[in-house]
């Protein structure tokens, strides 16, 4: 059996939530790296980390770095604790979605047990999708 190249994602778009217990970039890398160590044949490949950036945009250092493994093909698995770390736009997560397909890496988030196999799936991943978008525009109203 071959290893699972996994790479793990982690995000906080401030600096004040790096430093919460919960949510911080320390808790999702714990969480992934023990959720990891439980599935059979999977290693962490890679860490991306993002400390302090908006996830409204996939113009980040880290989203670049992975983007360029998976085209490499030197990733097998993405895992995040939220969907909402690796993006917060709709059209963003269609485009990674379809780069992730294209060079067979699967995603796998912590929070939402979803299929993205099934049109069920894809379905609701896009419809949680939506709401993170919707979230991080209300919260941009909000700060103004």
């Amino acid at each position: 059996m071959s290893q699972v190249r996994t790479a793990l994602y982690l995000r906080v778009s401030t600096d004040n939530q790096a430093l919460r217990e919960v949510g911080s970039l320390q808790t999702q890398e714990a969480r992934l790296r023990a959720t990891v160590a439980t599935m059979p044949g999977h290693v962490v490949h890679r860490v991306f980390c993002e400390v302090g950036v908006s996830g409204k945009s996939l113009d980040r250092p880290e989203m670049r770095a992975l983007l360029a493994a998976v085209r490499r093909r030197e990733l097998d698995k993405v895992m995040v604790v939220r969907l909402d770390r690796l993006c917060r736009s709709l059209r963003d997560f269609c485009a990674l979605q379809e780069a992730f397909s294209q060079h067979g890496v699967q995603l796998h988030s912590l929070n939402e047990s979803l299929d993205t196999s099934s049109v069920l799936g894809r379905a609701m991943v896009k419809l949680l999708m939506v709401f993170a978008e919707f979230e991080r525009e209300q919260a941009a109203v909000c700060s103004r």
